[in-house]
């Protein structure tokens, strides 16, 4: 009996690391194309496919709406037994939302670019076509994760890893074909995430999926929406934060802020894919305490070994890295890598927090230290980033998450 609940268990084992290698090689991907951009491009030019690239993630990220969260949720319902049914009744949900969410983008764009004076992005049909690629590829993050729950690792590997090389190859085409025309640059975006979605869409064979529950779409939908504040929370220590910063700092230095950044996130997706499969044992340990502790030291002790290592090396590799890079043309960003970095591993430090929150089902908690994080970022960005440039940039960035790991320490006692 034991010996077959090792199996289950090693085998749980191996599909959790393979999900977790996967997300590695995508963010891979993103990170070399990064760097291929900034290496063939000049460094203002970089900057400015950089604000771009953002722009798309922020709008990708917005259109998910939390049903990629939902997947999960209702993938082992016994509503939705028939998982045409459920494709169906979610793509039906993306679809209404995105295209009120669209019209609102625009209102917005509109106002910020053309009202307020924000010009370092256009309103015209570029940023329309930024918009709706965002939109597109928000499916495609919602698909992954029905690969997920299916528990379909080799479809899950093939559709994440093919989609960013597609990416990647129409991007890079762009840039090369036609010299680094930003025109051109966002209607590969829009070129491939529309035969990405087109390829999606009658995979999972959504035309015919025309039976659609009207309960079951209101279920989606309620479940769905108080995520959006997450979601929104997220986009906003990200990408959305790379777009603000825009505003203040110059081109040349939002690339060096993009190069440093995708190192610090490098070391952060490492060290906590090699976290991810200690969670299970991490609510496990809570479980078998019976909620009579609000600490998890092993887990605690594991963020502190894996982040400390993993800083050590990933800033020792960039030394040298950087100082070869593109003849050390990005080499000045070293010194500042270190507060980026610092701010990665509190967010690791972070994850332990998350956990026992979630554990004891304060994800209002949850949410609230993110509101702060947020809050206390936009209150200083302005000031740190006009004085200090890149550097305030990182120092607002380790405030942000700083404040964000300290507030889930104290509301994790007054549970």
């Amino acid at each position: 009996m034991e010996i077959g609940n090792l199996k289950i268990q090693g085998i749980q084992l191996i599909k959790t690391y393979s999900f977790s290698v996967v997300s590695v090689l995508s963010f891979a991907i993103t990170f070399v194309q990064n760097f291929i951009f900034a290496a063939i491009l000049e460094r203002e030019l970089f900057g400015k496919i950089f604000l771009l690239s953002s722009l798309f993630s922020v709008f990708s990220y917005l259109f998910v709406f939390g049903l990629d969260t939902a997947v999960f949720k209702f993938y082992y319902d016994p509503k939705f037994e028939n998982k045409k049914e459920l494709r169906g009744s979610i793509f039906f949900a993306w679809l209404v939302l995105s295209i009120g969410l669209l019209i609102v983008v625009m209102i917005v764009g509109y106002v910020v670019i053309q009202q307020l004076g924000y010009d370092l992005i256009k309103f015209d049909l570029g940023y329309l076509l930024l918009a709706v690629s965002g939109m597109m590829f928000s499916f495609f993050l919602i698909c992954q994760q029905y690969f997920v729950a299916s528990k379909q690792i080799g479809l899950y590997a093939l559709v994440s890893l093919g989609v960013r090389l597609i990416l990647l190859i129409f991007n890079l085409g762009a840039l090369l074909l036609f010299h680094g025309d930003l025109d051109f640059f966002v209607y590969s975006y829009f070129i491939a995430t529309c035969s990405i979605f087109i390829i999606l869409l009658f995979y999972l064979d959504i035309p015919r999926s025309s039976k659609i529950n009207k309960g079951s779409i209101r279920d989606i939908f309620s479940f769905s929406f108080p995520l959006v504040i997450n979601a929104l929370l997220a986009i906003g220590f990200t990408n959305g934060y790379r777009v603000l910063i825009s505003a203040i700092l110059s081109f040349s230095g939002l690339a060096l802020f993009g190069i440093i950044s995708q190192i610090a996130s490098a070391y952060y997706i490492g060290i906590s894919s090699l976290l991810l499969p200690h969670n299970p044992a991490a609510y496990q340990y809570l479980q078998e305490r019976n909620s009579l502790t609000k600490e998890v030291p092993k887990y605690k002790k594991k963020c502190v070994q894996l982040g400390s290592v993993g800083f050590i090396v990933i800033l020792g590799m960039s030394l040298v890295f950087l100082r070869f890079f593109k003849g050390g043309e990005y080499y000045d960003g070293l010194m500042m890598l270190p507060i980026l970095m610092l701010a990665q591993f509190v967010f690791l430090m972070y994850s332990h927090e998350n956990i026992v929150l979630s554990f004891y089902k304060a994800t209002l908690r949850i949410t609230q230290s993110t509101f702060i994080g947020i809050v206390l970022m936009l209150l200083t960005f302005y000031f740190l980033i006009s004085y200090f440039g890149v550097w305030g940039a990182c120092l607002v960035t380790l405030i942000g998450y700083s404040s964000q790991y300290f507030s889930a320490r104290i509301f994790k006692y007054r549970i």
